[in-house]
């Protein structure tokens, strides 16, 4: 393989709104610029009893629709930070399921050449009960994953010369 180069046109940065996606998206966007590739943020997230316990007074269906909005909100304020960053082509997907599922699901459906995410950099007895998103992902995707954790590195938005 030599003088291979990477070409990556689609790349998928899955964001969970924390600081270890922020740093993830710094990359993707980076990647994205220097690629000319499209980046796609996809949220994904379950229905977790915590978030719709706040909202017990309106129904279920009510409940999911109130914490849906949030997301979207939030999905979009993420999407235009990433059109900030100097990402070309940039698009919002989010999907209700099973994070690590949803991601691989949609990696492979997608033709994404490229997944992008940040870790939570869990050990111990919480790594093992609760286990990892993007170590699921790792194993799964049908493309390479890049992963980073909150605390790494920022991102230089540079093209190389």
């Amino acid at each position: 393989m030599e003088n291979a180069q990477v070409r990556w046109r689609k790349i998928c940065c899955a964001v969970d709104f924390s600081d270890g996606a922020g740093l993830a998206l710094e990359l993707a966007a980076a990647l994205a610029q220097v690629h000319d590739a499209d980046l796609v943020v996809l949220h994904a997230y379950s229905h977790p009893a915590s978030q719709l316990a706040d909202l017990y007074t309106v129904n279920a269906r009510e409940a999911a629709n109130i914490v849906r909005r949030q997301h979207d909100t939030e999905l979009e304020r993420w999407r235009q930070r990433a059109e900030q960053l100097g990402a070309p082509r940039v698009q919002a997907a989010m999907m209700v399921g099973k994070p690590d599922q949803v991601i691989v699901d949609f990696a492979q459906r997608e033709g994404v050449d490229l997944v992008v995410m940040g870790t939570h950099g869990r050990t111990g007895l919480k790594h093992v009960l609760m286990g990892s998103v993007a170590e699921h992902v790792v194993r799964r995707a049908p493309c390479p994953v890049l992963t980073t954790r909150a605390g790494a590195a920022q991102v230089s938005h540079s093209a190389p010369a």
